[in-house]
């Protein structure tokens, strides 16, 4: 197996999805591409949801409170 320098090094935080506008959200839910246009790091799925079910998606996922840090 080859290392994949792109691979994510972790999970961004999906709760209200931060970093996005309404909009970018969308975008990024139908077309697999951040608001820079950069498709997401592996092994996060190109998306390729129609506007409706994105935002339907977009709303549960601004329903969520954000996760509590925890300390080990």
């Amino acid at each position: 197996m080859q290392p994949n320098p792109n691979w994510a090094e972790y999970t961004p935080p999906l709760a209200g999805f931060p970093g996005f506008t309404d909009e970018q959200a969308i975008t990024f839910l139908t077309t697999g591409k951040d608001a820079s246009g950069q498709p997401a790091a592996p092994p996060m799925p190109q998306y390729r949801m129609n506007r409706e079910d994105a935002a339907a998606v977009l709303a549960y996922l601004k329903s969520l409170a954000p996760a509590k840090k925890y300390r080990y």
